[in-house]
């Protein structure tokens, strides 16, 4: 195979995937993958006692994922883009913060628990809808 395509298929690889930090040593890959199961993920790696990366198949699952925390256990869980240039955190208050005639805002909280003495997790997702910033024409 030549080099140039195995360099592709490479970035072609890490071409949705994204850091997640505030992790310890304690939280395993299966308790990662667990965790974001629900946001279509592909691959889950280890980068550090605190940081993981995860690939996902695709732009908008990566983007819906790091746009929002997750809460799993102790943990409140933050990510960002790898090949993209996005602060997370400052678009969304840039984005809360424009007048709009658009529906409410939809704020999803997922918490995570691992259950007592088991390999087990509970996932649960609340919707919370917001009706500031927005124009009556």
């Amino acid at each position: 195979m030549p080099a140039n395509t195995a360099e592709q298929g490479l970035s072609l690889k890490k071409e949705f995937s994204g850091e997640f930090v505030r992790f310890n040593d304690k939280i395993t890959l299966a308790n990662v993958y667990d965790t974001y199961t629900a946001q279509n993920l592909k691959h889950v790696y280890r980068q550090s006692d605190d940081k993981f990366i995860i690939e996902f198949f695709t732009e908008s699952d990566l983007f819906n994922t790091c746009s929002k925390m997750v809460h799993f256990n102790d943990y409140h869980i933050t990510g960002s883009s790898r090949n993209y240039n996005v602060y997370w955190p400052d678009r969304n208050k840039r984005l809360n913060k424009l007048s709009s005639t658009r529906f409410p805002s939809l704020e999803k909280v997922v918490n995570i628990t691992q259950l007592p003495d088991t390999h087990c997790l509970n996932i649960q997702q609340e919707e919370h809808i917001t009706f500031k910033n927005l124009n009556h024409v």
